[in-house]
């Protein structure tokens, strides 16, 4: 198992991403009108009720530092047949730095070994120690995530040939927006046993390009977020640019606007040389117009539960765009919900009629919901 970002060296066909941008380019385009079309709400007119709002000071926390890692033992059957993968786990880190309650929240790979995968990086997992999250000098709990990857020296870059061909067809029908054809065309890809990271990365993009074609951004989002997993622990750049090209007008249809924006800053640093004609930047001017208006933002999700936990929990998260914020339950019902500002985490009860700001100079928030499986959530974001 190997670690880190390593060097470029891959297939040219599989390497080249003109035809994701030019398809990227037309949908960006379209997420610019839908944006001006969904935005423009002025706060005055949000119906907030007698909603008392309060003030939530979420005290600065020192990061979790691993004091000792267990390397993960690669199950025999996977490495014999060349299987690589990744396994997400959840778990709480206790005021003595020891790991509490670890559970697999998400998995990779051929699933004919995602049951050996998960239980030995879970295994592993339980032996690590860290110097313990701390607030204001006192140690505390703390809920964190790790991803524990299974990767065979030399295999990362290797494309098979079926795949490569497959993978061409789907990124051509991509780019010209014929989306049942695309779908045709992935269909043999989701059938295959992929063996490598990148081949796992790759059909992530593709499946999150094809889903935001076909309307459902949140299984768009979902495989993007897998892909992101597998890209931020091996530097496959090429990958990551197009990731960053597909999750864009996601996250603007999805009104993240501060993680698209950060998004398009990334993107920036890793294309210098980006088209001053290239249609993100127009996407970002309105984005910056919108945050920087006196507009609510007005966004809708679904408390959904975790098949993998162990526990079953029941959530829905987002990246926030404004500090005050308020929720509502459409339909079903909310428990608590849990703030994160870079490594600081505070957990609140909802209550129906209260609303919330942040008191913190963190630009970088997100909330996680809990409550009842496909409760239907209205969350409304106030400027100022």
């Amino acid at each position: 198992m190997t670690e880190g970002t390593r060097s470029m060296d891959v297939s040219t066909a599989i390497r080249r991403t003109d035809v994701t941008k030019g398809w990227i380019s037309r949908r960006t385009m379209i997420c610019c009108t839908l944006l001006c079309l969904l935005t423009g709400i002025p706060a005055a007119a949000i119906a907030s009720g007698d909603r008392e709002f309060q003030t939530l000071s979420i005290p600065p926390h020192t990061e979790l530092q691993p004091k000792h890692i267990e390397r993960p033992i690669y199950p025999r059957g996977a490495a014999i047949n060349g299987h690589e993968g990744w396994a997400r786990i959840e778990f709480t880190v206790d005021r003595e730095g020891k790991v509490e309650s670890p559970e697999l929240y998400s998995i990779a790979g051929d699933s004919h070994y995602h049951g050996d995968m998960g239980e030995a990086a879970l295994r592993a997992l339980k032996k690590w120690t860290f110097e313990p999250a701390s607030v204001e000098g006192e140690h505390v709990e703390q809920r964190a995530t790790q991803t524990i990857t299974f990767t065979l020296d030399g295999s990362a870059f290797s494309i098979t040939k079926g795949f490569e061909a497959g993978a061409e067809t789907a990124m051509a029908y991509l780019s010209a927006s014929d989306f049942g054809a695309a779908g045709e065309a992935l269909e043999p890809l989701r059938g295959k046993s992929l063996k490598n990271l990148r081949e796992l990365a790759l059909l992530d993009l593709m499946e999150s390009a094809y889903w935001v074609g076909m309307g459902d951004d949140r299984l768009a989002l979902e495989h993007a977020a897998r892909a992101d997993v597998t890209l931020s622990t091996h530097g496959y750049e090429d990958l990551y640019r197009m990731l960053l090209r597909v999750r864009i007008p996601i996250q603007m249809n999805q009104l993240r606007l501060r993680a698209a924006l950060a998004d398009y800053e990334e993107l920036l640093t890793l294309e210098p040389a980006l088209s001053e004609e290239d249609p993100l930047h127009t996407y970002a001017d309105r984005m910056r117009t919108v945050l920087a208006s006196e507009d609510a933002l007005v966004s809708e999700g679904q408390i959904l539960r975790c098949e993998l936990c162990e526990s079953r929990t029941r959530r829905y998260g987002r990246p926030l765009n404004h500090k005050r914020f308020y929720l509502e339950a459409e339909e079903g019902t909310i428990d608590s919900m849990m703030l994160a500002c870079g490594t600081a985490r505070l957990k609140v009860d909802w209550v129906e009629s209260a609303g919330w700001e942040l008191d913190t100079d963190h630009d970088g928030c997100s909330v996680t919901f809990f409550g009842r499986n496909k409760s239907l959530i209205r969350l409304v974001e106030l400027p100022g």
